[in-house]
């Protein structure tokens, strides 16, 4: 079928106007072009090109396409890879363009008592664990007493444990602008690649 990105974005907007989001890919990230997506609230959409041989200046306006979806957590993961050497500032503005879920997860202490028992969400942490194909990490604060206490960095199963003990404890997700961040998620995004969005690995 002859059709292209954009014009396909504004196809599923019109079909549920109130939960399709539609953005620009910056053309860095579009493979030197620059390409509309589309977002349901779960899933991304994109129409790709089907026959890239002998492509002509018009083709890149009117071609062969059929729609790819792209789960959620890899292409954050992609993007976050693309947005890795960038400032934070950019980083934050692109992000949230893209409305990646990323940005949406708090990474705000919760306290955590015997009385009141404060998990994780665990959307949110098989969501991290997507993302970055790794377990993630929270920052713990322990307290042992009104002076004594111990800051920790624990995986999502050592902090169920220490809610468990009935500890009270301060613990927050590590997320992409803590300081720790980056030595425990040192190139975690690097298997995003152009060809494994779109299936091609």
């Amino acid at each position: 079928m002859y059709s292209n990105c954009l014009f396909e974005a504004i196809k599923a907007k019109i079909k549920d106007p109130k939960n399709v989001h539609i953005f620009r890919v910056p053309k860095k990230f579009g493979g030197g072009a620059t390409h509309f997506m589309w977002y349901d609230g779960k899933k991304y959409y994109h129409s790709v090109m089907t026959d890239k041989t002998n492509i002509k200046w018009y083709k890149k306006l009117w071609h062969n396409q059929e729609i790819k979806e792209i789960d959620e957590a890899i292409f954050n993961a992609f993007i976050l890879n693309k947005l890795s050497v960038l400032p934070v500032e950019k980083v934050r503005k692109t992000a949230k363009q893209l409305k990646l879920r990323i940005m949406d997860i708090s990474s705000n202490y919760h306290h955590s008592t015997s009385h009141d028992p404060i998990l994780p969400n665990i959307e949110d942490v098989e969501f991290l664990r997507k993302v970055f194909r790794k377990e993630p990490k929270f920052k713990v604060v322990k307290y042992f007493s009104i002076s004594d206490r111990d800051m920790q960095i624990l995986t999502y199963d050592e902090l169920i444990k220490s809610i468990n003990e009935r500890v009270t404890l301060d613990w927050k997700i590590i997320g992409i602008y803590e300081e720790e961040f980056a030595p425990l998620y040192k190139r975690c995004c690097s298997f995003a690649t152009a060809d494994f969005l779109n299936g091609n690995e």
